[in-house]
């Protein structure tokens, strides 16, 4: 199926029955899996509940996680739109901010001033984190990266990078197991090559340190999809073993 929602979006979850979330920058959509709209709520503030730049969208049974980049904040809604509770405190510098469930609900956060993954329990208890800065391959390199995460049931986290568009998968306890470079992407950092995008995209791609984000999600069949930013290409990967 093919749709064509209004507005710019930032973030989507799929629900078991094929119906989706889609996040705008303040606000939440519900569709039904033909695609018709089921409702719209959310605003813009800085108060409770309410929504700075929403970049980043999860959902756990009836509840969905808002990943909020202009408020720096974790928010909690039942899917019928009720506030419930929500994560503060984190430090996020640009508007990348991510956030992903496991397959035992648990939720993964991309703390990107810290180079980090988090992991908080239904409690909202941190009970993992890993990563560092560098530019090694099982490192998190530029100002505040990883922009995008996406989470496997069993707790493997697949993110990805800007500055430098890299594409890796790590265990649940944070160890590398896949790694992809620009190259093997059939990309490069050069900053020649992402002018030429910039000229043939249908928009900007704006980032201060070079490669913006690249957008990506797990299936239900476990593949890999990543979202190639000014080529308009959809890359599926497998994880072997």
């Amino acid at each position: 199926r093919e749709f064509s929602p209004k507005g710019l979006i930032s973030g989507i979850t799929v629900d078991e029955d094929g119906s989706m979330f889609l996040c705008h920058a303040t606000r939440v959509q519900h569709l039904d899996p033909e695609g018709k709209q089921v409702t719209l709520w959310g605003e813009a503030g800085k108060e409770r509940g309410q929504f700075g730049y929403l970049t980043g969208i999860a959902l756990s049974g009836a509840m969905l996680y808002l990943a909020d980049a202009g408020n720096r904040r974790i928010t909690r809604y039942a899917i019928n739109g009720d506030y419930v509770d929500e994560i503060d405190g984190f430090s996020i510098p640009s508007a990348y901010f991510d956030c992903g469930i496991d397959g035992k609900g648990d939720l993964y956060v991309g703390h990107t001033s810290k180079h980090q993954v988090e992991k908080y329990d239904g409690n909202h208890e941190l009970v993992e984190v890993w990563g560092e800065y560098g530019s090694d391959p099982e490192k998190f390199c530029g100002c505040c990266n990883p922009t995008h995460i996406a989470v496997y049931p069993d707790g493997k986290v697949a993110t990805t990078e800007k500055g430098i568009p890299r594409l890796k998968v790590y265990g649940p306890n944070g160890n590398l197991l896949a790694y992809l470079s620009p190259e093997q992407l059939g990309l490069s950092p050069d900053p020649h090559f992402l002018k030429q995008l910039q000229e043939n995209s249908d928009g900007s791609l704006p980032c201060h340190d070079g490669w913006p984000g690249m957008p990506l999600a797990v299936s239900k069949n476990l593949r890999l999809a990543v979202a190639i930013p000014g080529t308009g290409e959809i890359k599926i990967y497998r994880m072997d073993g």
